[in-house]
């Protein structure tokens, strides 16, 4: 299945707006497409969260969504700029929390 298709697929599931969604990411976040690996993505203060919608000194990237192997990985290497964190809220049997980790560390053990 395409990438987007399944992103959409999750967003439908949870009966939320996946055209509304990428919309605003498209205008304000960064959205890497490709037919395999799809992903949405925002600048933020890790200390704020990802309630933090236009942070003047990010220092953490958000990811709203992410579809495909090793995304996260995938993403790093295409992120139009370095950050010194990396963000995700898993929202799965009753979790809600933002997860944060350092970028680096993250590389390291994603290998």
């Amino acid at each position: 299945m395409n990438a987007i298709v399944e992103a959409k697929k999750m967003f439908v599931e949870k009966n939320l707006n996946f055209e509304e969604q990428l919309s605003w990411y498209l205008l304000h976040g960064v959205v890497i497409s490709q037919p395999y690996q799809f992903l949405m993505a925002k600048p933020i203060r890790a200390g704020v969260g990802d309630d933090d919608w236009f942070p003047d000194k990010p220092d953490c990237w958000y990811i709203h969504c992410a579809v495909g192997k090793n995304s996260f990985q995938w993403f790093l290497s295409q992120a139009p700029y370095n950050l010194p964190k990396l963000a995700w809220r898993r929202v799965k049997d009753g979790e809600n929390r933002l997860r944060v980790y350092n970028t680096n560390t993250f590389q390291r053990i994603a290998k």
